[in-house]
């Protein structure tokens, strides 16, 4: 969609209409430019805004733990955690850690 609004842009010759067509901030369209014109198709294309930092992330094995919990006792995101031997989910968690 960025290099069909930078080619509309181009062929109309006015960019405040072709961000009014696609509906897009004219900041938007000036940062795909600015992509494009350095690194050409390669620079529109979407890329994370920073580098993933291992140091921050949950370690493997909780991650395994907590899908083995989520599958098993059928933990979920909806609130509804229910009670393993009168324990809560983070106790429970961290005792069969």
């Amino acid at each position: 969609m960025k290099l069909k609004v930078l080619h509309y842009a181009k062929e109309i010759g006015n960019i405040s209409q072709a961000c009014r067509y696609y509906v897009i901030s004219r900041e938007a369209f000036y940062q795909w430019k600015r992509a494009y014109d350095q690194e050409r198709e390669q620079g529109l294309v979407n890329s994370k805004p920073c580098p993933e930092t291992p140091k921050l992330r949950t370690p493997n094995h909780i991650e395994d733990l907590i899908l083995y919990l989520r599958k098993t006792y059928y933990f979920g995101p909806n609130g509804s955690y229910p009670v393993i031997m009168g324990l809560s989910y983070l106790q429970a968690l961290f005792i069969m850690y």
